[in-house]
C-alpha cells in the first residue's frame, strides 16, 4: 500500500499506511542524531536515562506514558539514531501521541534551574538516574552486546576506514568518567527533535492522528482525513 506522507509545520515527517484489516496500529519512530558526540557513551546513556525501567526508583515521563499503552514496545539505540516501535489499539492513538509529547519535552533534561518544588524534585530524580546509569552502565551494556566482539569489530573497521563514524562507537570505561549531566542535556536538546524524526503509522485508524501540535490540522492533512477516515 502506498503511504500518505506529510511533514508537519514543526518538522515531523509522517507516513500513514491505512490497512483497515489490521486490528491494531503498528507505530515506528526513527530519530536520526543530527550531532553525534565524540564520546559515544553520551547517546547511549541518554537512551538509558529515558527508557530503562531499572534505573532509579521512579520511571521517567515517557516510561509512565508507555505503561498506559501496555508496555508492548521495543527501543534500540544505534550510534547514529534511535529506533522505537510499538503496537497499540486504535483507541489508544491519542495516548501514544501523549507519549511522543513526553519524549520530545522531557523536562528533567530541559530544566537547568528549579523555580518550584516540583521542578526541584524532577531534577533530583534525573540526577539520581544519571548517577545510577553511570554506576551500572556495564551491567546494562553487557546484556545487549558482546563487548570483546564489539570492540574487535570497531577497531578493525576504524583501521580499515579511519575516521568513519561506524568505527567510532566503541565505549571504553574511561569515557564514562568524563560524562556530565549537562552533556546529556545538550545531546538531548540537539538530537531529540521533531525535524530529525520520521513517524510511520500502519494499521486500522478509528480517529485521525492529529493532536498536541505534533501532527496538526493543515489543508494537506485534511485531505488525507477525507481519504482515509
Amino acid at each position: 500500500t502506498k503511504p500518505y506522507e506529510v511533514k508537519s509545520s514543526r518538522g515531523l515527517h509522517l507516513k500513514i499506511y491505512h490497512q483497515p484489516e489490521m486490528q491494531f496500529i503498528h507505530a515506528q519512530l526513527l530519530i536520526a542524531y543530527a550531532v553525534i558526540p565524540e564520546n559515544p557513551a553520551i547517546p547511549y546513556l541518554t537512551w538509558l536515562n529515558l527508557f530503562h525501567r531499572n534505573i532509579g526508583v521512579y520511571n521517567t515521563q515517557p516510561l509512565e506514558s508507555l505503561e498506559k499503552l501496555g508496555n508492548d514496545f521495543q527501543v534500540e539505540h544505534r550510534p547514529e539514531y534511535l529506533y522505537f516501535k510499538i503496537n497499540i489499539l486504535p483507541g489508544k492513538l491519542n495516548a501514544f501521541l501523549k507519549f511522543l509529547k513526553s519524549l520530545y519535552n522531557y523536562k528533567p533534561l530541559l530544566e537547568t534551574k528549579a523555580a518550584t518544588y516540583k521542578q526541584k524534585k524532577r531534577m533530583d530524580i534525573a540526577r539520581d538516574r544519571f548517577k545510577d546509569s553511570i554506576g551500572s552502565f556495564w551491567h546494562y551494556y553487557f546484556k545487549r552486546k558482546d563487548w570483546k566482539s564489539h570492540m574487535a569489530q570497531k577497531l578493525a573497521y576504524d583501521h580499515l576506514f579511519p575516521g568513519q563514524r561506524l568505527g567510532k562507537g566503541l565505549i571504553r570505561p574511561e569515557m564514562l568518567k568524563k560524562i556530565r549531566m549537562s552533556q546529556l542535556r545538550d545531546f538531548y536538546t540537539s538530537a531529540y527533535r521533531l525535524e530529525n524524526s520520521v513517524l510511520v503509522l500502519k494499521g486500522k485508524f478509528n480517529k485521525p492522528p492529529l493532536t498536541f501540535g505534533l501532527i496538526e490540522h493543515t489543508p494537506e492533512i485534511e485531505a488525507v482525513i477525507q481519504k482515509y477516515f
